[in-house]
């Protein structure tokens, strides 16, 4: 990712891309493949599952509170969310152990603020900027080419605050109208942040699934 520039956001057609070589160099062709993608990630997982369709035979595909589409008019609508929740969340996913090495560090840089430039200000400015590499995604664009794949498993969070609910239920209607295999899965009391508030029953709902 070194072209691009210390502000700039990075498209998810090129982390695909990176991580479309990635898989074909180290997994043999006749493997069969289960690819779990969370938040921002369920929309790269989508699309990386449609590429390997062209490869692979068997493909498994696990969106935990997926990305859908583009919510730049979702959050301008509410200047509180937008340095509330997803502010924090973007913040936090820059210094948080944890979270240092997810989709935020290789997806967008950490702003500089202004002279006399307000804190929540520069908040929704770094939160504003995490959008910009996937604006351009829509999942719709991306379902048809999902055809032949092995199965489609949706796992929504019941107290998710960024994904918009209504986003959720769009692409489950959508995906519902494909032909291959395909379950949703509510996950009670959970937040966005499935993987760290439920990394136990998320691994199991994946295994109960026989996906691993």
């Amino acid at each position: 990712f070194s072209e691009y520039g210390p502000t700039q956001s990075i498209p998810f057609e090129h982390q695909v891309d990176c991580l479309f070589a990635y898989v074909l160099k180290k997994v043999p062709k006749t493997a069969s493949l289960k690819i779990v993608g969370h938040s921002y990630g369920g929309a790269i997982a989508m699309a990386l599952a449609a590429r390997l369709l062209q490869r692979y035979e068997k493909v498994y595909l696990v969106l935990a509170a997926p990305y859908v589409y583009r919510l730049e008019d979702y959050y301008s609508k509410s200047r509180r969310f937008l340095t509330g929740t997803f502010a924090k969340t973007i913040n936090d996913s820059l210094t948080d152990p944890w979270l240092k090495n997810t989709w935020i560090k290789h997806t967008t840089r950490q702003l500089e603020s202004e002279p006399g430039e307000p804190a929540d200000f520069l908040r929704a400015k770094q939160a504003w900027a995490a959008l910009v590499g996937i604006r351009t995604f829509h999942a719709g664009q991306w379902i048809p080419a999902l055809a032949g794949i092995s199965s489609v498993d949706l796992i929504v969070a019941e107290k998710d605050q960024l994904v918009p609910k209504g986003q959720l239920a769009e692409l489950d209607r959508m995906l519902k109208s494909q032909k291959f295999k395909y379950q949703s899965h509510l996950i009670r009391n959970s937040t966005h942040d499935i993987p760290r508030d439920d990394s136990g029953l998320l691994l199991r709902l994946i295994l109960s699934q026989g996906l691993i």
